[in-house]
């Protein structure tokens, strides 16, 4: 596919000199169509004259140079659809500017067809060689000339068009990867806080323990709860929940660490996913949060309300066999910080576990026994 300033080219016949003819694909400048501006290029006055006849009275705009350096100058500034070149010139000859064109940045692919008078193969050869892409020979006939000058036109229209149509085609291409970007989004967070939500969560939760098992890495996470939160929903209202929750999400993002992913699970439950990281650097990232939430307050309806959170923190370990097991392991620490009484972290290991397991069980019972007693 050919970009702007791509090029087509066509052969003539003619007299006593040899031609290129490239047919170059671009904006035209000075408000002249690209598509009708031709340059000839030859030492020759004669021949000048003689194409200038022929092609002004074809109808298109002509420029002109003497010699091969100022031909490849105008090619680069004027951008014109078609050059007609001379073979021998001074300075830079037309193998030599037909080479010069292939290479130059901005010009784009061009269309070459040599116009001859030579018929040695080996002269036809290193003109292909050179970049020519077809070869005529002369002398040449007006309406030959014309017809394959006008044959030239409709590759550089076809082309342009294409480039055109190729446009639209990258064009609506980055609109509907700036959607699929917007739709991921959409689909990965949550709307009210920001954060990753609960399906996010669970995909990433999977990479992360598969790269944990392959490469034998720890992985932490912490299971958050907003203590109290029913009594300022039911309080408040609906809307002073949604500014604490909102308010949460931005001390998540604030304050975990990078390669963290911080994630509401819905309500006012929120997960923080630990790669890489220890039951030890899970508990330092669970106790700052915990801190900076109880210090900043939250003003709704002209009060300002304290807010705290409890956290259970846990790691994968040779007891925890599964993704799942860790989430469970977390929540049975975040339970037995909310037994304790809140606004604490508490770690998951096997004994904790059994210890707060074991309470709870005591508890029962004393209870029972009293009311049996009662």
């Amino acid at each position: 596919m050919a970009p702007p300033g791509v090029c087509a080219c066509l052969g003539i016949r003619g007299w006593g000199h040899v031609f290129f003819l490239l047919v170059l694909k671009g904006k035209g400048k000075g408000g002249m169509s690209e598509t009708q501006k031709i340059l000839i290029v030859d030492d020759d006055p004669i021949m000048i004259r003689l194409l200038e006849k022929h092609l002004v009275s074809a109808g298109y705009s002509l420029l002109k140079a003497s010699n091969g350096a100022d031909a490849l100058q105008l090619v680069t500034d004027k951008g014109p659809s078609l050059v007609i070149t001379d073979w021998e010139m001074p300075q830079m000859n037309g193998i030599e500017l037909c080479r010069a064109v292939r290479s130059a940045e901005g010009v784009g692919l061009t269309y070459l067809i040599i116009l001859t008078s030579h018929s040695d193969k080996k002269r036809v050869v290193e003109a292909f060689e050179a970049g020519a892409d077809d070869y005529v020979a002369k002398p040449f006939d007006r309406g030959e000339l014309l017809a394959r000058v006008k044959a030239g036109m409709r590759v550089v229209e076809a082309e342009a068009d294409l480039a055109r149509r190729n446009l639209e085609i990258h064009k609506i291409n980055a609109e509907l990867a700036i959607l699929n970007d917007k739709l991921e989004q959409i689909a990965t967070t949550d709307e009210l806080t920001g954060l990753a939500n609960r399906r996010q969560a669970m995909d990433r939760l999977t990479e992360y323990w598969e790269t944990s098992q392959r490469y034998q890495q720890p992985i932490a996470c912490i299971m958050i709860d907003l203590d109290h939160f029913k009594q300022v929903n039911d309080t408040y209202g609906h809307d002073a929940g949604d500014v604490v929750l909102r308010q949460m999400g931005q001390l998540l993002t604030r304050y975990t660490r990078l390669g963290d992913l911080a994630c509401r699970l819905g309500g006012e439950e929120f997960l923080v996913l630990c790669p890489h990281s220890t039951v030890e650097a899970g508990r330092i990232v669970a106790e700052r949060l915990r801190q900076n939430v109880e210090s900043v307050p939250i003003t709704i309806g002209g009060k300002q309300l304290k807010i705290t959170i409890s956290l259970g923190v846990a790691q994968r370990t040779a007891d925890i066999c599964s993704k799942d097991d860790l989430l469970k392991s977390a929540d049975r620490a975040l339970y037995q910080a909310k037994h304790e009484g809140r606004n604490r972290v508490c770690v998951s290991n096997p004994d904790g576990c059994r210890h707060l397991v074991d309470s709870m069980v005591s508890g029962v019972v004393r209870a029972v026994a009293t009311t049996q007693t009662d």
